[in-house]
């Protein structure tokens, strides 16, 4: 019985570890306008282009966003059930190696989440395809 719970333990843990780059990246949607105020101005922006870019950002506080949770709350649970099946079988080494992989693996899965959310119906990753082309002739 013990050994079930370990597993179910597992796999709330990861569960619970997949929805954080979820909730990153709408709290990253969210604070969009202040994040690009605070990088325009270390970038040197002028005050209109910064002051115009807040404004179209700021929109976003109240947009409606979707976010992709189940998929990434289903895989979290299969991979913490698939983690505590394996480090029940070995003692864990190298924490600190685990720790920085762990952190790259929740800012890869934010930019994931990123990627497969819609804000007011419009899917982030359709808006950044449909962008990178006309960038090229921008800059």
């Amino acid at each position: 019985m013990k050994k079930y719970l370990k597993y179910l333990r597992g796999s709330f843990i990861g569960a619970a570890c997949a929805a954080l780059p979820v909730a990153l990246s709408r709290v990253l949607i969210r604070n969009l306008a202040g994040i690009f105020g605070w990088i325009g101005s270390i970038a040197s922006l002028d005050g209109e282009t910064l002051s115009y870019g807040v404004q179209i950002l700021a929109q976003l506080k109240s947009a409606v966003i979707g976010s992709p949770w189940l998929p990434f709350l289903l895989a979290g649970a299969v991979l913490g059930l698939l983690m505590a099946w394996i480090t029940g079988r070995k003692p864990v080494k190298h924490i600190v190696i685990g720790l920085v992989l762990g952190l790259l693996l929740i800012l890869l899965l934010t930019l994931l989440a990123l990627w497969f959310t819609s804000i007011n119906a419009i899917s982030v990753g359709s808006l950044i395809e449909s962008i990178l082309p006309a960038l090229a002739h921008l800059l």
